[in-house]
């Protein structure tokens, strides 16, 4: 009764095999990284670095000149701009002209470390130690250099204003996912250990 059992089982993992594996995933684990990944990645990158050095004279300059800087939504008297690469968001006053910006529209002419124009071209810095750490080591996460650089800012119109999500942490790794595998790499890889290991519980 058992082999009859294991029988059906190999059966339907088989025919599973069949009917699913032209639509199947497996996740890389050799760091391999896809081509477009690489490319959102290098592009974020970019437009992460060249924040650090904008050199706009006003806000509305800004909001003028650079293209990543998109209007969101407006309510009554009040415009949200909003930045979907570095996180930027900025809110004008229409009828007084004021803006409100979340960072400096301008940090070429500041005199200060690469360290500290990601400080303040970050909407999020998160520190934190491990307790169970004998070194008790600060860690410190940016978004500027944790998010932004990485591609990992979204943002998402809601009722009346906006979203931002942050991904803190290179997640690349994560997401490396093929849309197919060779028919022998599953069945060697992913199908017979399995088999194997269904076969012994029902022993």
């Amino acid at each position: 009764m058992k082999r009859i059992i294991s029988a059906i089982l190999v059966t339907a993992m088989l025919l599973g095999c069949l009917l699913v594996l032209p639509l199947g995933v497996f996740a890389y684990g050799n760091g391999e990284t896809p081509t477009d990944l690489k490319i959102v990645k290098s592009t974020a990158k970019i437009l992460a670095e060249k924040a650090l050095t904008q050199t706009y004279t006003t806000a509305q300059e800004k909001i003028d000149l650079d293209e990543n800087m998109v209007l969101m939504t407006v309510y009554g008297q009040y415009e949200l701009y909003a930045n979907r690469y570095t996180g930027e968001v900025y809110v004008k006053d229409t009828v007084s002209g004021d803006i409100l910006t979340s960072n400096p529209y301008d940090t070429s002419g500041k005199d200060m470390s690469s360290v500290a124009a990601k400080e303040f071209m970050s909407q999020i810095i998160l520190q934190y130690r491990n307790i169970h750490d004998a070194t008790r080591k600060t860690t410190v996460l940016m978004s500027q250099s944790d998010a932004a650089a990485y591609g990992q800012i979204t943002v998402d119109p809601i009722e009346n204003g906006i979203r931002v999500t942050y991904v803190l942490g290179d997640t690349t790794k994560r997401y490396l996912l093929p849309t197919s595998m060779p028919a022998k790499t599953y069945v060697e890889s992913v199908l017979a250990p399995m088999m194997k290991q269904i076969e012994e519980r029902i022993r």
